[in-house]
């Protein structure tokens, strides 16, 4: 491994046209350790702004991703054309992977990006080397994004590569030890981090160099049909892949779990697949698998994913708290069906009745009383009794809340000030299963 000064010099003697490249390393990570790395295509001063702005923002998406980026300042310009500027960097993509070893970059964990025009050219340089991935044993990530969203970016595609395992709160809640099997054959003990019964999800954490990290996809761009894997370790028998389609999206009140929103699949998912991964045709992570319909106890082809942004939200207050916080009203709901709405002239289409109300709560002391139809909060439509809960769950407690009711065919808006949803009393482990 070379000094950092070295590693400066290096860059400037790439073979690699006029591209100056610039390489940003997260703070306190040695020089000689590898690192995921972001190849990232500076697309245009339009975008990014003056270059003092644009070093910034690399260094900070490198300490916050942890992974080490590598600017590439393409800039758009006559002298720059489709398709020389594709060649230069082709050119200093390659010789970065040459020098992955002296500039201390990990070759297993390399992904190309850009902004703008660079946006372009990484989709070019990623089809350019679709065709040698299996020689050349790199796996690409394609990110294509805005400038001025790096730091978002950089949280949400990009691991850091800590050790933090997302699975299932029912496979590891009743666990005294927990020991993680990696494809690789290594072992690890783990930690509980922290769980969530209301989502049926936890995380754990382990202590490994050059740990596998996974890339979160879009759940809510996927569409029914959509062909998806299954990745688990089914009875036991070692990791397995099955194969299958977006059945159904949005799954709930299936009394799973208390907040669903389930992705549906026909894959197979057996016991042992809970808290492994459903991911997309590219490898994505589209959801965590987490149970199935099943009169036998083996796969009926109806099963059921937590979808990833889902996941990702509670994994990440998981990670900064320990816990998951919540927001609460206090109040009870009931759907409204085609009785109820007739014959208390109810609207059909929208909201939820309110059975009850606990009393001292924030409901109650905001006025809310049984007999309101709820139909906003915060401006989103409430269609049901389960989206009303992951709405008002998404509220923050200590915050005013603003609710739009129907109370005797007159519409309303209410404030309430959103308290914390107490957590859930679980039933104590019955030592005879």
């Amino acid at each position: 491994p070379r000094a950092m000064a070295e590693v400066k010099e290096l860059l400037a003697s790439g073979p690699h046209g006029d591209i100056p490249l610039r390489l940003y390393r997260p703070a306190g990570l040695a020089t000689d350790t590898p690192a995921p790395t972001l190849v990232y295509y500076h697309g245009g001063g339009w975008v990014m702004g003056d270059l003092d702005t644009h070093d910034v923002l690399c260094r900070q998406l490198a300490d916050d991703a942890g992974c080490v980026v590598v600017a590439v300042d393409y800039r758009m310009g006559p002298e720059h054309r489709f398709p020389a500027a594709v060649d230069d960097v082709l050119a200093a993509t390659r010789w970065l992977q040459g020098q992955a070893a002296a500039l201390g970059l990990d070759k297993q964990r390399f992904a190309v990006g850009g902004d703008s025009a660079g946006g372009n050219l990484a989709a070019v340089v990623a089809l350019a080397w679709r065709d040698a991935f299996e020689t050349v044993a790199l796996k690409f990530q394609l990110l294509i994004y805005p400038a001025t969203d790096m730091r978002a970016i950089s949280a949400s595609h990009i691991s850091n590569g800590q050790g933090y395992v997302l699975t299932n709160f029912h496979v590891i809640e009743s666990a005294e030890e927990i020991e993680v099997l990696l494809s690789d054959k290594r072992r690890a003990s783990a930690k509980i981090v922290g769980g969530d019964p209301e989502t049926d999800l936890a995380v754990i954490k382990i202590d490994l160099p050059n740990l596998p990290t996974i890339v979160f996809g879009r759940p809510e761009a996927a569409r029914v049909g959509d062909v998806v894997l299954a990745i688990g370790n089914p009875y036991g028998v070692g990791q397995t892949v099955t194969l299958g389609i977006v059945s159904a999206l949005g799954r709930s009140q299936l009394g799973i779990s208390t907040f669903e929103n389930f992705i549906q699949t026909d894959a197979a998912i057996n016991p042992g697949n809970s808290g492994g991964a459903l991911v997309d045709v590219q490898g994505r992570l589209l959801g965590i698998n987490t149970a199935i319909y099943s009169r036998s106890g083996g796969s009926a082809g109806i099963g059921f994913a937590i979808p990833a942004n889902m996941a990702r939200q509670v994994m990440d207050q998981i990670i900064a708290n320990g816990t998951v916080t919540r927001g609460f009203i206090g109040i009870e709901p009931q759907d409204i069906t085609p009785e109820l709405a007739e014959s208390f002239k109810l609207p059909k289409d929208r909201g939820v009745l309110i059975a009850g109300v606990v009393r001292n709560g924030p409901a109650d002391r905001a006025g809310i009383k049984p007999g309101d139809v709820l139909v906003e909060v915060e401006g989103a439509a409430v269609r049901d009794a389960a989206g009303m809960l992951n709405l008002i769950a998404q509220l923050t407690p200590g915050n005013a809340g603003r609710l739009k009711l129907v109370r005797q065919g007159q519409a309303i808006e209410v404030s309430v000030t959103v308290g914390k949803r107490p957590r859930p009393q679980r039933k104590p482990r019955d030592e005879s299963e």
